[in-house]
């Protein structure tokens, strides 16, 4: 109410069932005068500020408040009384745990306490500190049941002193802050010290801190409370409020249906209700609602305000709350104090109707009165609902819910907002139901209901639906028989296809198969074409190194031939010419044994042998022509190297190998023959000092009919036929080579 009528001009006055008065009157119109909850007492002129700071029980039913500065006021039974035994600012307040009259305050840097009326010092924290020249203020008091005093400032961290005992805690080591909001020992002793950047709790154990890595709520941390279980309640500047139990951490805000997210005093009533007052005003809920909350029974906390329209004044400011003899509960705020009894059952019984206000249909408002139902036409698929609940008092706290049954599956909560829009709505009936909270946040109230029929279109009703999903049907089986149709015929004209190009493919795999017969008959030509070529150099080796054996037995025979009358004269001569003989026809048995290993012609590869003999036996082959153009170094170890596969392919690899190093000789060189066994592998390489081979033409080198010799001095096949043979035997040949410096050929062979 902004001004009272005259008091002549009443005409009636009445209560609703609400509380609330009505007063008519004959000029000014109608009055209504709510019942306010929230007590408030006003600093007197006299008052330095009206900014009122802390409260204080006094211990005899009686609470102390102080302002911003100089002022101290007590009250007790109704009274009020200012306090003048001292000068300075009033930053702090807190009872002895042992003597509840004995009042300890904080003027600016000093300690002070109130007993019997009677001021006196008790330290000053910048003598305690040797900090005389700065000025600094008490913000927090705790004196603990051990007797020691906790204090916190604005800005020099925490002080604990008993006795001549002194210690200093800052940021630089156990607290999260320098700036000391609020100091509180819990039931078990631990003193909990919350800050600018957390909250550092001392105990017998050490100390912890806890900050917003934790879990805790961010910014300042304006108070910190005990419930009756034991739970801790943590109230932060913009960050909402945390609950620690059992060492778990849970915070909530506004998301969550907080009032607000400053919270700067905590207290509970024996309801089991959390009183807290912020920037905004006094507000309380149930604290079963955030187990509920934590649990998903419920979507959103549920708060009972107390604002400026309930009497209550500007929140703010920090600290506990203090409670009279009265049974009001004393919270100081920026403008004044505010009292109310917390213990009082505010629930609000009775449930809240809502009224329907205006229905708008895509666009259009209805115009007509509301009835139980409204009807969208044919083009209309948009509807909006405005509606309020019937609440004479505090309206713009009730909060809303609604639910169209055949579109929604639960209830949508929609806060304060009185509107609810749909759009595309399908052709059918729904039914629209709204409900109101009340005060407390309860649903329970019978809900308001609007039934809503949409009209189909011609297109949108069962009959043409029916219709044009029988056409469709009809329309599917036709173009299905008409595929079918077109099916059939290209299967015959594929079919056809088919058969000609089976035939075609037939013919031409008879061309192929009579063509790789061919290449067959010719690689087989070419394969013996270059073995007849091995065996021609072999042969010439072989002439060479066969007449030498011979000439000594014809040279022995010659011998005995001229000495056989005078035997007896040269029977010195006879041992030397035998031993001739005898080398002589050694020599020709293993050039003929070598001869039959290159010839064995058979195609197993399951041979087991030395691969010495195979080397040793090529080198014999050889040997002449080898030694005719180069040195030859043998380094092959008198350990046995078994190998498994055909002898007689690898006589002609090697071969093939040999005879390629010594024709890349020109005139002399040398010619490196060398065998040595590698883990599981045999490994031999063939080296020479001829004319090499160019990079770009390393890589064709085992290629089929590939060459480097003059036409008609070689068939191109030496190198891949031997590529083929250790392929065979499951083995690699690798090659290394520089221009005018020379090439090596390493074979790698699996052990046999």
């Amino acid at each position: 109410i902004h001004h009272f009528p005259r008091e002549n001009d009443i005409s009636g006055i009445i209560q609703d069932e609400e509380g609330n008065v009505w007063a008519g009157t004959l000029r000014e119109g109608l009055f209504m005068f709510k019942k306010r909850m929230v007590k408030r007492y006003f600093p007197s002129a006299k008052s330095a500020s009206s900014v009122y700071t802390k409260v204080a029980s006094d211990g005899h039913g009686g609470v102390w408040f102080s302002t911003a500065c100089h002022d101290l006021t007590h009250y007790s039974d109704g009274e009020f009384y200012q306090f003048e035994a001292f000068d300075g600012c009033v930053r702090a307040l807190h009872n002895d745990p042992e003597n509840e009259a004995v009042i300890y305050l904080g003027v600016q840097s000093e300690l002070g306490k109130i007993e019997d009326f009677r001021y006196e010092k008790v330290a000053d924290i910048r003598e305690l500190l040797g900090e005389t020249n700065r000025n600094f203020f008490i913000t927090a008091i705790q004196k603990a049941n051990d007797g020691a005093f906790w204090l916190g400032t604005t800005g020099r961290g925490g002080i604990v002193f008993k006795d001549t005992i002194v210690n200093h805690f800052t940021s630089s080591g156990e607290l999260t802050g320098d700036k000391v909001i609020t100091i509180k020992e819990l039931s078990d002793g631990d003193i909990w010290v919350g800050t600018n950047g957390g909250i550092t709790v001392f105990s017998s154990g050490g100390t912890e801190k806890i900050t917003v890595e934790d879990g805790l709520v961010q910014g300042d941390i304006r108070s910190i409370f005990e419930d009756k279980d034991g739970v801790i309640w943590v109230g932060s500047y913009g960050g909402g409020l945390s609950r620690i139990e059992d060492g778990q951490i849970t915070s909530y805000s506004t998301s969550d249906g907080l009032f607000e997210n400053i919270v700067s005093r905590i207290t509970e009533d024996i309801n089991g209700n959390l009183w807290m007052i912020g920037n905004i005003g006094l507000f309380m809920l149930n604290k079963q609602q955030f187990s509920d909350l934590d649990a998903d029974k419920i979507s959103q906390l549920s708060c009972v305000s107390f604002e400026l329209d309930d009497g209550m004044i500007e929140g703010n400011n920090t600290g506990q709350v203090a409670k009279s003899a009265d049974g009001l509960t004393w919270w100081p705020t920026v403008k004044g104090m505010a009292a109310i009894d917390i213990d009082k059952d505010y629930q609000d019984p009775i449930p809240i109707k809502t009224l329907i206000q205006r229905v708008i249909v895509s666009d259009v408002v209805n115009s007509g009165p509301i009835g139980e139902r409204v009807t969208l036409g044919k083009s209309q698929r948009d509807i909006e609902v405005v509606y309020a609940g019937i609440k004479f008092s505090d309206p713009t706290k009730i909060k809303y819910r609604y639910k169209l049954e055949g579109y929604d599956k639960d209830w949508r909560e929609n806060g304060t907002k009185r509107t609810v829009n749909y759009t595309n709505l399908n052709p059918g009936n729904y039914l629209l139901k709204i409900e109101a909270s009340n005060l407390n946040g309860a649903w329970g109230g019978e809900p308001t209901t609007l039934a809503i029929s949409v009209v189909p279109t011609i297109w949108e009703r069962t009959l043409t639906k029916i219709i044009v999903v029988l056409i469709l049907l009809l329309m599917l089986w036709q173009l299905f028989r008409w595929r079918n149709l077109y099916l059939i015929r290209k299967k015959e004209e594929l079919a056809a296809i088919v058969k000609l190009r089976t035939k075609e493919l037939h013919e031409k795999n008879q061309e192929l198969e009579a063509t790789l017969s061919n290449l067959k008959v010719t690689h087989d030509k070419l394969v013996q074409s270059e073995k007849m070529a091995s065996l021609g150099t072999m042969i010439a080796g072989v002439s060479h190194e066969i007449n030498n054996p011979l000439q000594f037995i014809q040279n022995g025979l010659d011998i005995l031939k001229r000495s056989r009358h005078d035997i007896e004269d040269v029977h010195e001569h006879l041992d030397p010419s035998l031993e001739i003989i005898d080398n002589g026809i050694k020599r020709a048995s293993e050039i003929v044994m070598s001869l039959n290993q290159f010839s064995r012609a058979n195609e197993n590869y399951d041979e087991l042998f030395d691969l010495r003999e195979v080397l040793e036996n090529c080198l014999v082959i050889l040997r002449s022509r080898l030694n005719a153009k180069a040195s030859v170094v043998v380094k092959i170890p008198d350990e046995k190297l078994m190998c498994r596969g055909n002898q007689g392919k690898l006589h002609q690899a090697f071969l093939n190998l040999l005879s390629n190093a010594e024709q890349a000789i020109d005139e002399t060189g040398i010619i490196t023959i060398e065998a040595k066994k590698l883990m599981d592998k045999i490994e031999v390489s063939i080296s020479d000092t001829g004319h090499g081979i160019s990079p770009e033409i390393v890589s064709k080198i085992f290629d089929p009919f590939f060459t480097t010799k003059p036409p008609g001095k070689g068939t191109g096949l030496g190198l891949s036929i031997t590529y083929e043979i250790i392929g065979q035997h499951k083995g690699s040949i690798d090659i290394q080579s520089e221009p005018e410096k020379g090439s090596t050929f390493t074979v790698h062979l699996p052990e046999g």
